[in-house]
Parts: structure tokens; sequence; C-alpha cells
């Protein structure tokens, strides 16, 4: 089971697509959030409070982190608040992967933790099609809802978004 802390980035862009209640249902990730994140999404997204309060995601506590580390990060990456605190817990806890649709965002996030823990939306979406979760029809159609509400991501073909092999770390 892998733990992966979804920043804002990514959040919005899998709740622009209704996508979230598939990926909150992969068996094979525990999710978690922070303060900030919840604060810039929580009252917007129902399917992020649902899922806190059945407990399929966890929000961690800044204050359990000096706020020197925060901003370090933020001098040091000028990320906004959302995507500092995903590297602040990464930082703090090697088992947890980033998952992030931000450029300079996952940047840094490789730079610090490596890319073995950074992914991105498409790859969730290809873990919920992995698991029988959803069709890769219905997976593409998911992705290219995103682009349509304002990710930006590849201009990719469903043979390519399909072909899991392309797309290390996303």
């Amino acid at each position: 089971m892998s733990d992966i802390f979804l920043d804002t980035c990514s959040i919005v862009n899998l709740h622009n697509a209704n996508a979230l209640p598939c990926v909150f249902s992969l068996a094979r990730h525990r999710y978690f959030v922070g303060d900030y994140i919840l604060s810039e999404c929580g009252g917007g997204c129902p399917e992020l409070d649902t899922a806190i309060a059945h407990q399929r995601v966890t929000v961690l506590d800044d204050s359990a982190i000096p706020a020197s580390v925060f901003v370090n990060l933020v001098e040091l990456y000028r990320l906004g608040d959302g995507e500092t605190e995903s590297l602040m817990f990464a930082q703090t806890n090697e088992s947890l992967i980033v998952c992030s649709d931000d450029r300079a965002a996952r940047r840094a996030a490789t730079s610090l933790f490596g890319a073995d823990r950074v992914i991105g939306s498409i790859r969730l979406l290809l873990h919920c099609i992995e698991d029988g979760l959803l069709t890769s029809d219905a997976a593409f159609a998911l992705y290219r809802q995103m682009i349509i509400r304002g990710a930006f991501f590849p201009n990719l073909t469903k043979e390519q978004f399909c072909a899991h092999g392309l797309f290390d770390g996303h």
C-alpha cells in the first residue's frame, strides 16, 4: 500500500472531472492532505470532505512540523501553500509519495525525493484502470475533462494515455 499526499492542484483537477470518488476507492493507496490543502479545497470539494469523514483521507497536522521547515521550502521553491505543504510532509515522512499536477511542485519534489516519490492525477487514473475501477475509455474521458476544466497536461491520444510506461511520474 502506498501513502499518497495529494496537493491542491491534483485535488482540484480530479474534482473537476468528478474522478475523486473513483480515485479514493483505490485500495492500493492511503491518502493524506494537510491543513493548508484542506482550507484551500475542503469547503468546495464535498468528495474530499466525505473521504475525510469516512477515514479514506487523513488530515495531517501542520503544527507537528516546525514552521521553519515550511518557511525554508517557500523561500527555496516559491510554490503555493498547498504545494509547499506537500513537500514539507514528504520531507519529514519518507513513506509519502507526492501527488501533484503543478509543474514547479513536481520539479521540486523530484529534486528533493527522486522521481519514484512523485506522481500525478494521470497516474492515479491509470491505477484505476489497472484495478478494474475504470475502463480505459472512461479514464481517458476523465483525463479530457480535466483538460477542458483547466488542467495543464500533455495532449495525449487514448493509446498514449493507456500506455503505462510512457508516463513516469504522471
